[in-house]
């Protein structure tokens, strides 16, 4: 559970010094899924797939969370 509130942490800073580093969002988005905030999970999914909606992780990442 540390590793996953680390790697959070840092793609917390990735997408401050780079608004979009769409990877960012996505990565955080596991981590906070990992840590049992499926509600930010979800909004980080959003987040990338919004602004890279080809990014085929991202969107399958999101559906799936909207289902639950």
């Amino acid at each position: 559970m540390d590793s996953f509130s680390k790697a959070y942490d840092n793609f917390n800073i990735a997408t401050k010094v780079d608004p979009i580093f769409v990877k960012a969002y996505y990565y955080r988005g596991i981590a906070s899924e990992e840590m049992g905030n499926l509600e930010g999970a979800l909004a980080d999914y959003k987040q990338a797939s919004g602004m890279s909606p080809e990014y085929q992780e991202a969107q399958e990442a999101k559906a799936r969370l909207e289902k639950k």
